[in-house]
Order: structure tokens, then sequence, then C-alpha cells
């Protein structure tokens, strides 16, 4: 009975103490919990300043992640918070573009420290790159380039130059000829040479070739006819009721190969375009007024026995067809500028040409025939008394439909030249004064008069080689212009010509017209002149040196 109570009290004894242990234990848990032992990490914002931004689509990370994109200059904050003691870097992920640029990081990278990081800087700064010139066909000495108007870059042997004076990007460059070769004379052409740096070197393309030094006296030879049209070597002329096919190969000395009366006795008989061996021509009532207008064709297959095809009337009277016309996709379209139109004309059938459609152009009647050019599937017309370059869509023959138009100043009848992006045309003001017209007709639906250059006493030009050749009204002198600089044409060589044989006042601008062309150094075509000598198809030598 005693032991029993022993027991009793020594198990009481034992709980106790197990009860105290286990409330010690809550106790040191409570105290340990009030006093914050089990409380999250304190975290912070890293982030800093950016300054020079220009361009766009700057992306900074912060430790290999968090992309936070960057429009403008001023500060920023990454949303990701870094945990008191942690380690931050922040780096740029995506440069800016337009204009490209580098930024760099300062003060990127370290451990947070018991507050936020603002003391990152992030400076950018915009890049520059070097502008070459790739020069071939270099024979001459004293080649001078520009970039920009300045920056001279001398140039003495084929290759590739850098300027020294590096571009930003974003920023324009011009590459331009300040001084062409000589020792021989050379005229270099820049192609490439114009537009925005954007991320990348630039290099241009400058070629060099021989230049045009006129004759002060050409070589003249008289063909002997009333018109002509010249297709390669083979010339092909009217004389009154002949048409003749004579070989032009050597210009000073042609020889006939084959005659045959075209059957018309009046003056205005021209032979205008060549197509499958057909030569068409124009019959055209002088000054507007007297008998039917008709063009026909002449079969030279065989250059000995030239045929006369079919015929067909265009107008019964007052027409004055002019001396434009070309062949198109196999159709000839010949222009009326007395009546304002353009016919397109079926000549798949020699014996039976027919109009396949027609379309009026405007305000040609007093001023002459403004010339036609073709590139491509656009026809390009100065509209003399209209003071207008049109442009038409030969898309659709059926239906021809002006395409753009542009005012070109002053009241321009002669030719369009075009080369490249421009078009070149001479305006001329009644009572003096001439220009040349620059038109940008990189979108010819919406054409731009880009820029005009004085010339002296300009009538009309045609073009060769890159460079244009301007031929005065009143004088037989010609001009060649440089194109080195398309928006600011330059003379490069300049002669009055002179001839043996009688006085006389001659005109040499109709060596322009379309039927007019090269033949060698030879330029193939018509002159006009108070003498008889003068006037007439003839050769003149336009010497290449």
């Amino acid at each position: 009975m005693k032991r029993s109570m022993g027991n009793k009290r020594e198990f009481g004894f034992l709980s106790n103490m197990l009860a105290r242990m286990i409330w010690a234990v809550s106790l040191l848990a409570m105290l340990a919990s009030c006093s914050g032992g089990s409380d999250p990490v304190p975290s912070f914002l890293v982030g800093g300043t950016v300054s020079g931004l220009a361009g766009s689509g700057l992306v900074l990370q912060n430790n290999g992640a968090n992309d936070l994109s960057i429009s403008a200059d001023g500060t920023f904050s990454f949303t990701a918070r870094v945990a008191n003691g942690g380690a931050y870097a922040v780096t740029v992920n995506t440069q800016p573009s337009g204009p490209s640029q580098t930024c760099t990081v300062t003060s990127g990278s370290g451990t947070v420290s018991g507050s936020d990081v603002t003391n990152v800087t992030v400076a950018c700064s915009t890049n520059t790159y070097t502008i070459r010139a790739a020069v071939s066909g270099l024979t001459g000495s004293g080649l001078v380039l520009q970039n920009n108007a300045g920056d001279d870059l001398s140039v003495a042997a084929n290759g590739t130059y850098a300027f020294t004076t590096l571009v930003a990007s974003g920023a324009a460059y011009a590459v331009t000829v300040k001084t062409q070769p000589t020792g021989p004379m050379q005229t270099c052409t820049v192609t490439g040479g114009t537009g925005t740096v954007a991320g990348a070197d630039v290099t241009a393309s400058v070629q060099c070739a021989a230049a045009y030094v006129l004759p002060t006296t050409a070589t003249d030879v008289s063909l002997g006819a009333n018109s002509v049209l010249v297709d390669g070597n083979r010339a092909y002329l009217i004389a009154g009721t002949d048409f003749k096919v004579v070989d032009v190969t050597d210009p000073l000395n042609p020889s006939v190969l084959g005659t045959v009366n075209h059957g018309f006795t009046e003056l205005r008989v021209e032979p205008q375009a060549i197509h499958d061996n057909i030569v068409w021509c124009v019959r055209s009532s002088s000054g507007g007024m007297g008998a039917a207008t008709h063009v026909f064709g002449v079969d030279v297959s065989n250059p000995a026995n030239p045929v006369v095809r079919g015929s067909l009337t265009l107008q019964a009277a007052t027409s004055l067809l002019s001396t434009s016309s070309l062949i198109y996709s196999g159709y000839w379209l010949v222009h009326d500028y007395s009546d304002n139109l353009i016919y397109v004309i079926n000549i798949s059938n020699p014996d039976a040409p027919s109009v396949y459609s027609q379309w009026g152009v405007p305000n040609m009647v007093s001023g002459g025939p403004g010339r036609m050019m073709v590139d491509g599937t656009l026809l390009y017309l100065p509209c003399g008394e209209d003071e207008t370059l049109r442009i038409y869509n030969l898309a659709n023959l059926a239906s021809v439909v002006q395409f753009g138009s542009v005012s070109t100043v002053a009241e321009a009848y002669g030719n369009a030249v075009k080369i490249g992006s421009y078009v070149y045309v001479i305006a001329s003001v009644w009572g003096g004064g001439s220009s040349m017209q620059i038109i940008d007709v990189s979108n010819p639906a919406a054409p731009v008069n880009a820029g005009s250059v004085v010339v002296n006493n300009g009538a009309v030009i045609r073009a060769r080689n890159g460079k244009l050749f301007l031929f005065e009204a009143t004088t037989p002198t010609v001009r060649v212009y440089s194109l080195a600089n398309p928006l600011a044409p330059a003379v490069e060589a300049s002669s009055t010509v002179t001839f043996s044989g009688p006085t006389a006042t001659l005109s040499i601008t109709t060596l322009t017209w379309s039927s007019a062309d090269w033949v060698g150094n030879y330029l193939v075509g018509m002159t006009y002149g108070s003498a008889a000598a003068y006037h007439g198809a003839r050769a003149l030598d336009f010497t290449v040196n």
C-alpha cells in the first residue's frame, strides 16, 4: 500500500516535469516568433538613369532576365526586386536602332545593401560609319571625290577608298565628283552615292570612262535626201519620190543598196520607224493644209530591192504629223500634233495597216511636236503650250490612260530624255531664255520637278552613254553635259561646229529627232540651213577622244 502511494507520487512528479519542459519549449518558440526570426528577407529595387538615347528598341536586363524596354532618356527601375545581400547585374540586351546606337552600362553590377540601387548609368551614343568609294575604269589623273560637299578624297588608281570623316547613323551622305581626271580626260559617274546611313558602312560606285571632247570642225557628209531614218549601219532615205536603202557603215562613204518609188510627190514624206524589216513612213500635209495624210510601209528585207507595201489614210486634210513616232509592243504609235492625237496603228499585216486605237493629248498645235519616249510600259511626252510633261501607261493599248504629269515651268516642245530616275527636258520662254528641267520620276504616278539648270539658247537634247548632248537652236553648237550629279548637270565639253563650203545659218537641232542616230562617232540625221547644201539628211562627226 505504501509502495503504491510512492509510485503514484513518482509518476505525478514525472508528469509535472514533462509538462514544464513542453511549456518551456513552447515559450522559447513564442519568444523567437516575437523577436522576428522568421520574417522574410527585405528586397529592393534596382535602377538608374539613361542618357543620350536617340534610337528605338533599347532593352535592358537585370541578372539576365526581367527585360525592360526604354524609349527615352530618364530614370528607370526593374520590376523584379532583389533581396538584401543579393547580387544584381544590369546589361544591354538589345541596342537601339534608327539611328543605330551603342549604349554602355556603368556601375551596373554589385550587391544590394539595405536600400534601392539608383546609381546604374546607361550612356548611349550614335554609331558612326565609314563612307567608301569603289573606283573603276580610272586611267587619268587628278580625280577628287567629295562626301557631303567636303572631305576631299584624291584618287590615283582603281580601288576602294575611304573618306576620312565618319558619318553618324541616320545622317545623310552624298558622294560626288569634285574634279574629273585628265591626261586622258575622263568623266567619272557616281552610282549609289546618296542616301542615309543605317547601321553599316556604305560603299558608292565610281565608274570612269573616256570624256567627250567635241571637235571644233566636224567632218560633214550630205546624204542628198529630205528625210532619214537610221537603224544600225543602214539609213533609209527619202529624196523626192525615191525611197533609198543606204549603207552607212562608213558614214564618210555611204553607198546606195536599193531604191524604189514610194508614189507620193509632196515634199513632206518621212521614214520614221522600222519593225520586222518594214520601214514605216508618213506622208503629211504641208503646213497642216492640203492633201490627205497617209502612212505606208516599205519592205526592206531585201535591201537591194525594197518594195512598197500597204498604206492607210489617217486624215482627209489639215493634219500635220510630227517626226515623233515609235514602235511599241508590235504597234506603231504616231503623234499627230495638229489634231492633238496619238494613233496606235496595228501593223501586224503590212499590206493593210489599221488604226487600233487613239487618244488625245492637249495643247500641242502652235508649238510643234513633242517627241515621245518610252521606258518600260510608260510613255513620256512634253506637251508644249500646256507646259507639262505627261506620262501615259501603255499597259492596255486599247485604252491608254494618263499615269502622271508635272509642270515643265515653261513651254517644252522638244524631247524627253530619261536617265536613271530622272527625265530631262528643255523648257523655253518666248523672247529668250531656256532651262533644262530635271523631273524626278522615281514615282511616275506623282513626278516631281526636282530642279533646273539654265542653258544657253538650249533647244533639244539626246543621250549617249549616260551623258546629255544639247543642240542649240540658232547656232550649230553642241554642249555635252556630265551627270556625275544628276541634279546638277555640268558642261563637260562645248563646240560650235564649222563646215567647209558656203556660209550658212545652220540648225542642227533636228539631229535629236528619234529618226537620227549614231553610227560610230557620227551622228546621222537632218539639218536645216539657209544654203541648199546644208538642208537635208547628213552625217556629222562627233569624235570621242
